[in-house]
């Protein structure tokens, strides 16, 4: 059995096509030569054994791709900014035929257009002066129709871009009010 083996092995490398096998197992050579052609071969084969496991550890690593695309455009939308005030009009802005007629609807007032005194609370002492003085109105003869009612009323008593905006840059050019529109969410 010995000899089928070293027979068969033999015409294995005979008929092999890996290159420098042949030269390396062949008896008709001579042992410098085959050292030469197993040194050669062990090389070879480092070298594919060290490249594949560092693509086989590169690929157990789930390597992931991601491409991103840039474009540019000339020109840009104005971006929707949005900029809310919860306090629905200036209060130092009022006049008496404001608080007057819309008082009560802007709670500053009760019923009977006295002063409500929560309000007079939390103002301070100069402010509750002023209050109680605008809110007055003994010897006050009311226009017989209010001029302020709607849209104008809150423009004018409403809290302005103007002073609000401290600072506005788009694309590193200066921006300012004039590049807003007021937009009424209460259709």
């Amino acid at each position: 059995p010995r000899d089928d083996l070293s027979r068969l092995t033999e015409a294995l490398l005979a008929r092999a096509h890996l290159h420098g096998l042949r030269h390396i197992c062949s008896p008709s050579n001579s042992l410098s030569r085959r050292a030469f052609w197993m040194l050669a071969f062990c090389i070879c084969l480092g070298l594919l054994l060290s490249w594949s496991s560092n693509r086989l550890l590169h690929w157990l690593a789930f390597p992931l791709t991601q491409e991103s695309t840039q474009s540019g455009a000339r020109e840009l939308p104005f971006p929707t900014v949005t900029i809310c005030n919860n306090n629905p009009v200036r209060l130092y802005h009022l006049t008496k035929s404001d608080l007057y007629f819309a008082g009560h609807w802007l709670g500053l007032l009760l019923a009977n257009r006295t002063a409500r005194p929560l309000v007079l609370d939390l103002l301070q002492d100069d402010r509750r002066t002023w209050f109680s003085k605008l809110s007055d109105f003994r010897l006050f003869l009311p226009p017989r129709r209010f001029e302020g009612t709607g849209l104008e009323f809150m423009d004018r008593l409403g809290h302005q871009l103007e002073d609000m905006l401290l600072a506005c840059k788009y694309r590193g050019e200066p921006c300012g009010a004039h590049n807003f529109s007021t937009v009424s969410l209460n259709k």
